[in-house]
Parts: structure tokens; C-alpha cells; sequence
């Protein structure tokens, strides 16, 4: 019996150190209060796997919990305690700060609430995007992606590298991180599967230094040189500029009409032509193309047109009358024969368009009256849209005239000794030549030769035998015409 007794007083001591001292109500039924705790984050958000725990007393942080759980998805936990006083203890995560101890005393059968705020450990991430030269990359689209690793659920923020290439994050909380550039205008985006910098925070004010290096978008440009009609032009040279006027290389068409870049990275770029393929106008303008596009090839088409000009062949007689019908031939410097001109009523003959080059006329035939040229008149096209003007003065087909005036009887040997009477130059006559169609006197005769040559230049046509004044002698005279 005693040793029952003995038995009863130990359990009955260890149950008052495990129980708090409680009131008791009505009947005997012990009272019991509602603890309810809600924590949310710095964002209010609730947080879920917080763990708390209950002891007995004040101050009691001892291993030995009365009660233990953790929150939910909505941030609360609730424990039903008996009337006494109680020390709340916080757990918390490893990356947030944990709450400090709170004495608490349940004496009331309602809820008693506390709400909490979870405080997190701040790391600071410093990521620096250059491209491959070493060169700050401004603008870049940054992501940071936290994975869930039993700190919390993953989760993903998207940041903008600065006008020097970085990106400053002093707000980081711990756990496992990746960080990738999304994009970055002319280099080259990646995800977190492609190319990435890792970072782990697992303490508090950590500053991780990351450096993340980008790739260029790259492409190359094909000139494709060509007329009008398409066809391939070759010989063409352009200087190669950058979109900030930086001079890149000289290239030089190929006898297919292209020409290739090489490798070019990201941006706008100029060709300026420096020589224009033979026989064709230069460029006016620069011919501006971009790489926007990794790997692909840019065609830049590069029409050239023609140089072309045209002659104008005027034709006049020796006192500027236009003279109308002459035909001309027109040829190329291998003596192809490209067309025929007649002058109209101007004396104006306008050829058709003529490429760059040299070339010659020839007078196939004269107007009527005119001798024709014998030698071709030469010209060339240098300039676009010129035109050669060739002034040609035509001169009238030279009559020559032979006047003798004689007298009867033999022609002695020294006809200026010979006598009146017989076939002999008889001196002093004067002699008119006049112009059948209008009497006009074209020469007039006064020689003591008797004989007179007259080259009169006119169009070669009949002459009278003009009028004759002679000397008391019975005369006859003789007119001959020929034309050269």
C-alpha cells in the first residue's frame, strides 16, 4: 500500500510540470482558450511552412514544446491551449529573419490573435552584361529566376541592365538562383536552359558579383550589281561604312555582280560607291541596309543605269542657210552601223540614245546643189543625257569656168603675139557670167590673155554665156563648165 502511494505521488508530480496551472470551471471542466497566428510577408503575402511552438511559462525556450505545428497556404495556425501563461516561439525559414520569443497568457475562452510580419534575409546581386569586345551592353532585359528549394516557391522578375551594362539587386533572399539576358538589342538572348549565371545566397548580406558576356547577332550582306534589264554588272567598287560613319573595308564586284562582306554584326550599314561599273551613271545616294536577323544573309540589290547621250548634227551653207535632206550615217567605234539621221528643214538631225563611247558620222548623201563630205566627223559620249552638238558647213559644188575669147585664122605658138583675123586670143574683151535663173553676175572678164578661169561658188547648175564686150574685132567666143 505505501508503495502504491509512493507510486501515485511521482505521477501526480510529473503531471504538474507537464500541465499549466489552470482554472477550472463549473463542474469541474477545464477552460480552454484559441490562439490564433498569422504571419505575412513583407508584401503581405501569407507564408505557408512556418513552424511555431507552445511552451509553458514565460520565458521558456526550451526544446520541450507543449505544442508544435506550422502555418498553412493562408498563413495561419491555431492552437487550443487551457488558461496559463505561455511562451510563443517562432521557427520561421532559413531565409527570413525569426521572430523574437513572445510571453503570452491565455485566460479567455475566445481567439486570441497575433499577426505577424516575416522579415527576410536581403542578399545583393551586382550582374554586369558586356558583349564580347569587353564593351558595356545597356538595356539588356534581365531575368532572375529563384527556384523552389524548400525556402519558398519559385518564382521569376524581369530587370533592365543601366546605361553602363549593370544591374544592381540589393533585395535578394536567399536560395538557389539563375540569371540569363532575356534580350539585348543586336546581341544575342538566352534562357535559362541556353546560357546562364548561377547564384546561391544562403546567409545575410552576401553580394554576389556576376559577370555575363553576349554574342553579337551576326550576318553577312551580298551585293548584287545589275542594269536595268538585271543583267550582271561587274567592276563596281563601294566603300563599306557603319551606322556611327566608321569606314569597314572596299569592296569590289565580281564578274557574277556580287561582292560578299564578311561577317557583320548587328546594326545599319552604308555602301558608297566609289567607282561605277564602265560606261555607267555613279550612285547618287549611299544604299543602306541593316543585319537584324543572326546568320542571315542580306541581299543588297545595286542598280546602275547607263550613261547615254545622243548628237545633234546640224547642217548649214556658208552664210548659215539650214540645209535640209542631208543624210548621215552613224557608227560605233567597231564600224557597226547603228542608224541613219536626215536633216529636217532646220538642217537639224537629232540621233537616238547612245551608250558611253566613241563614234563617227559620214554624209551619205549631200543636198541637191552641195558637194558631200569625204571625211567622217568623230564624237563621244562621256556625260549622261549630253548632247554633242556637230555644226557641219557645207560649202556649194564648185563650178569651174574657162572663158577664151579668140579670133579667126591658125593659133600661133605665143598667143599673145598672135594677129586678128585668125584663131587666136584676142586681149581686152570683157566678159560677164551671169546666173541663168536670176541675171545675176557671178564674174566678170577684163584680160589682155584673152582667157580667163572663173571658180565660182555656186550650186552647180547651167550658166549663160553672159554678154560679151569685145574690141571692133569680128569675134566668136567659148564657155566650158565642169563641176568638182
Amino acid at each position: 500500500m505505501k508503495r502504491f502511494l509512493a507510486s501515485l505521488m511521482v505521477t501526480l508530480l510529473l503531471l504538474a510540470t507537464l500541465l499549466p496551472a489552470y482554472a477550472t470551471g463549473s463542474g469541474g471542466v477545464e477552460s480552454m482558450g484559441r490562439l490564433k497566428v498569422s504571419i505575412v510577408d513583407e508584401n503581405g503575402e501569407p507564408m505557408e511552412y512556418i513552424d511555431y511552438a507552445v511552451n509553458q511559462g514565460f520565458d521558456n525556450d526550451g526544446s520541450r514544446h507543449f505544442r508544435k505545428d506550422a502555418t498553412g497556404v493562408d498563413g495561419v495556425i491555431y492552437f487550443d491551449l487551457p488558461f496559463g501563461d505561455y511562451t510563443l516561439l517562432e521557427f520561421g525559414r532559413e531565409d527570413y529573419y525569426r521572430n523574437d520569443p513572445m510571453n503570452i497568457t491565455v485566460n479567455s475562452t475566445g481567439i486570441m490573435e497575433i499577426n505577424l510580419i516575416g522579415s527576410p534575409f536581403y542578399n545583393t546581386l551586382h550582374v554586369r552584361v558586356k558583349n564580347p569586345e569587353g564593351g558595356p551592353v545597356a538595356g539588356a532585359a534581365m531575368v532572375l529566376y529563384r527556384h523552389s528549394d524548400g525556402n519558398g516557391p519559385s518564382s521569376q522578375t524581369e530587370h533592365t541592365t543601366d546605361s553602363n551594362g549593370e544591374l544592381l539587386l540589393d533585395k535578394v533572399k536567399m536560395g538557389y538562383y539563375y540569371t540569363y539576358v532575356k534580350s539585348a538589342a543586336g546581341y544575342l538572348g538566352y534562357d535559362y536552359n541556353g546560357y546562364y549565371v548561377d547564384s546561391n545566397f544562403w546567409s545575410h548580406g552576401e553580394v554576389d558579383e556576376v559577370d555575363i558576356v553576349v554574342e553579337h547577332i551576326e550576318g553577312t550582306a551580298k551585293i548584287i550589281s545589275t542594269d536595268s534589264s538585271g543583267a550582271p554588272l561587274h567592276g563596281a567598287r563601294y566603300g563599306l561604312y557603319d551606322g556611327q560613319n566608321t569606314f569597314i573595308k572596299e569592296l569590289t564586284v565580281g564578274a557574277d555582280g556580287t561582292a560578299a562582306s564578311g561577317i557583320l554584326v548587328y546594326g545599319d550599314y552604308e555602301l558608297r560607291e566609289i567607282a561605277a561599273p564602265n560606261g555607267y551613271v555613279p550612285l547618287a545616294e549611299p544604299v543602306s541596309f541593316s543585319i537584324v536577323t543572326h546568320l542571315a544573309t542580306v541581299g543588297v540589290p545595286v542598280v546602275s543605269e547607263r550613261i547615254s547621250g545622243s548628237v545633234r548634227v546640224t547642217k548649214t551653207a556658208g552664210n548659215g542657210t539650214p540645209i535640209p535632206g542631208v543624210k548621215f550615217s552613224l557608227y560605233d567605234s567597231a564600224d557597226l552601223l547603228l542608224e541613219e539621221l536626215t536633216t529636217g528643214a532646220d538642217g537639224k538631225a537629232l540621233s537616238g540614245s547612245l551608250a558611253k563611247g566613241d563614234y563617227y558620222l559620214t554624209e551619205i548623201e549631200a543636198a541637191a546643189g552641195y558637194a558631200p563630205l569625204t571625211e567622217p566627223i568623230p564624237f563621244s559620249i562621256t556625260t549622261h543625257n549630253e548632247i554633242v552638238e556637230k555644226n557641219v558647213v557645207n560649202s556649194a559644188a564648185q563650178a569651174t569656168v574657162r572663158v577664151r575669147v579668140s579670133g579667126g585664122g591658125a593659133e600661133p605658138a605665143d598667143a599673145r603675139n598672135a594677129s586678128p583675123g585668125g584663131s587666136v586670143p584676142i586681149s581686152g574683151a570683157v566678159l560677164d557670167v551671169h546666173r541663168a535663173s536670176d541675171d545675176a553676175i557671178l564674174a566678170s572678164m577684163n584680160d589682155e590673155s584673152g582667157e580667163r578661169v572663173f571658180w565660182i561658188q555656186e550650186p552647180a547648175r547651167q550658166f549663160s554665156r553672159g554678154q560679151m564686150r569685145a574690141s571692133p574685132f569680128s569675134v566668136r567666143h567659148e564657155v566650158s563648165r565642169t563641176a568638182q
